[in-house]
């Protein structure tokens, strides 16, 4: 077998000859499709043509079947492409017999193909239209990609999520991390999953068209060079798909120097800061409109007021202190009081220097790291139905999002050498407008099919006069308001959880962008280092409210079983021995979900260029190490008093 796999085409053309002419120069002259041959493009009849008069067999997408059925589970912008490509392509009596061929060879696409120890699909083996098998499986979902290999003998070669790279049976990702071609052995007697990446729109940090050549043992990858902004301007002549997809289609070109360096400056002035107010009008989904303030004043007082329609959220940070008053809108409130600011920032200084020391910035003139305790955040929800804009600890800077455009520079645009903004799009639903002086966010705007809508906009902005610390002080708490203390606490500890190995995670992209450290064997072994010094503090911080309670559970259970064995016969005894028992057990898996559920927070925003799988690198590296931390800190003392104080007065009897 020597079979040219595609995959994802999405109505590129350009993208999908180029990748035709580069097979032809391969010798092979077999070529397989596993579907998604329209969607998000331009120009989805010329790539079925070309497929169906170049390809011995083409699969059944998801893009491909939402054309026949409903596509309201696809993002606005897919499902407006889906509805432009109907529009397009779906035919009325009288269109052509070839418009109709065209139409019925998609609907009867079929869903899978096998050929000898090959698999073909274009999602999973569990379901081949849509399931996604995702790079990150192997060790933050391993049970799902184990159930996955059972489905399947040999070798399972899909498409769908436009990463590529292959699965083992260890449940490890072997990813082409930016090189041009790959090859990786598939010997007999083992199974793979083989994901052969996008024609139309790679999604793994690579720009261009990617396919895969299937022999007999053996898969190689090629990346292939389009010309993606002659795809990019026939997507906005078309003047009916989002102009969102032109981003989709490649990436935009990397601003000059000049840019980075203006960002830079103004990350250095903000955390010289010693004091704002600043001051934005803000519109709900619903458009009602409402008011945000927020404020400084060094080195560590901070507010948050956020008013909108019957809602609202105040936060008061002082030293190591957050006082939270908040109203919902059936008039109920809340109020909260977290102590334990303090030790979070403490925690969050103990990894910073650790990760100095281990990984040293080598010049005075490497990019500034923050100085501040605090953190003012302005967050995109994935759906971007909704603001997250807050004030909390992290990685220090006073305004984050500034370090989310020096991390992606590639998304930031300036009108003029001299503009008055900057403008940052940080994904196809959000943009930023940001003062070129002063670094604040000065609009925000949701991007969408209909155009864009303005979410927040700057009224006033104070940076001379110095503020007082009585804006930082908290009223006196509502009579009625119920105390939320220890829920927001957890709460907290899990954001810190979240936000402190995020914040680990881009200190060392960022060190890999500004080539001070080589991804190598030693830098993996400083990084576990890195990993254990940080995990052990923050699964230790993170987890005291359930040790706490799983603590009192035990004594309880302990107290209460002392009472029953004083008088018990042995029939009883034995019962009591399987209950507790079942107590032990359920406290191991309670903890086990715990554990997982900490797994799945992942770091974001890592955005590494000259590596972009340097988040995955880096979880395969913690992972272990966060289990075995949970194990030894968590859940063996927890058992291990369970066994003392319930274990030994049954054995007693």
């Amino acid at each position: 077998m020597k079979v040219a796999i595609i995959s994802d085409l999405h109505s590129n053309r350009e993208a999908l000859e180029a990748v035709f002419a580069h097979i032809q120069t391969q010798g092979v002259s077999t070529v397989y499709c596993l579907g998604d041959v329209i969607g998000y493009g331009p120009e989805p009849e010329f790539c079925v043509d070309m497929v169906r008069g170049h390809a011995s067999l083409c699969l059944m997408g998801n893009h491909d079947e939402a054309l026949f059925r409903d596509a309201s589970d696809f993002n606005p912008h897919a499902r407006e492409a889906i509805e432009f490509t109907r529009a397009w392509m779906k035919p009325k009596w009288y269109h052509s017999t070839e418009r109709k061929a065209r139409w019925e060879w998609l609907r009867e696409l079929p869903l899978t193909h096998q050929e000898g120890r090959f698999l073909f699909v274009h999602g999973s083996p569990r379901d081949p239209v849509r399931e996604y098998v995702l790079s990150t499986d192997g060790f933050l979902n391993p049970d799902k990609l184990r159930s996955i290999f059972d489905g399947f003998q040999g070798v399972c070669v899909g498409g769908h999520t436009h990463h590529p790279g292959v699965h083992d049976e260890e449940l490890r990702f072997h990813g082409l991390e930016g090189r041009e071609t790959l090859s990786l052995p598939l010997p007999q007697g083992k199974k793979f999953f083989v994901n052969v990446g996008s024609t139309g729109q790679p999604r793994d940090g690579d720009p261009r068209a990617c396919y895969a050549v299937l022999e007999d043992e053996k898969v190689t990858w090629h990346r292939v060079a389009y010309d993606y902004r002659a795809t990019m301007q026939k997507i906005l002549d078309t003047g009916a798909l989002s102009e969102v997809l032109t981003l989709a289609a490649a990436p935009q070109d990397p601003p000059p120097p000049a840019l980075a360096e203006r960002v830079d400056a103004l990350i250095a002035k903000t955390n010289a800061c010693e004091h704002f107010v600043a001051v934005y009008k803000v519109w709900n989904r619903e458009g009602e409109e409402g008011e945000l303030r927020f404020g400084f004043r060094a080195p560590d007082l901070g507010l948050f007021e956020m008013e909108s329609g019957k809602t609202a959220m105040h936060q008061y940070v002082s030293g190591g202190t957050i006082v939270i008053r908040s109203r919902s809108d059936d008039g109920s409130q809340t109020t909260a009081t977290i102590k334990t600011l303090g030790d979070q920032q403490q925690l969050f200084q103990s990894a910073m220097d650790r990760l100095e020391e281990l990984f040293p910035r080598k010049s005075a003139a490497s990019r500034p790291e923050a100085r501040s305790g605090l953190l003012f955040r302005i967050a995109v929800e994935p759906d971007c139905e909704g603001l997250t804009i807050n004030v909390a600890t992290g990685s220090g800077e006073l305004l984050a999002w500034l370090q989310d455009m020096r991390r992606q520079p590639e998304h930031l645009t300036a009108p003029e050498a001299a503009a008055a903004e900057l403008v940052f799009t940080p994904c196809e639903k959000a943009r930023f407008a940001v003062s070129a002086e002063t670094g604040f966010v000065s609009k925000l705007e949701k991007l969408t099919p209909q155009g864009a809508q303005v979410r927040m906009q700057l009224t006033s902005l104070d940076l001379a006069a110095p503020v007082s610390a009585d804006l930082f002080r908290p009223p006196p708490a509502p009579a009625a308001a119920k105390d939320m203390s220890a829920a927001y606490e957890t709460m907290f500890s899990v954001m810190l959880f979240v936000q402190v190995r995020s914040d680990t995670y881009r200190a060392l992209a960022r060190r890999v962008d500004d080539k001070l450290v080589e991804w190598n064997d030693e830098t993996r072994s400083k990084a576990q280092k890195l990993f254990r010094h940080v995990d052990e503090e923050l699964v230790t911080l993170a987890n005291a409210r359930l040790v706490e309670h799983m603590q009192q559970g035990v004594d309880s259970i302990a107290d209460a079983l002392a009472k029953k064995l004083a008088e018990a016969s042995p029939q009883l005894v034995r019962g009591l021995k399987a209950g507790a028992a079942k107590d032990r057990e359920g406290m191991e898996k309670q903890l086990l979900q715990v554990l997982e559920k900490m797994l799945g927070q992942n770091p974001s925003g890592v955005n590494c260029k000259l590596r972009p799988t340097l988040d995955e690198d880096l979880l395969a590296l913690e992972q272990p190490i966060l289990r075995e931390i949970y194990g030894d800190k968590i859940t063996k003392p927890l058992l291990a008093r369970f066994d003392e104080k319930v274990g030994k007065q049954l054995e007693a009897k």
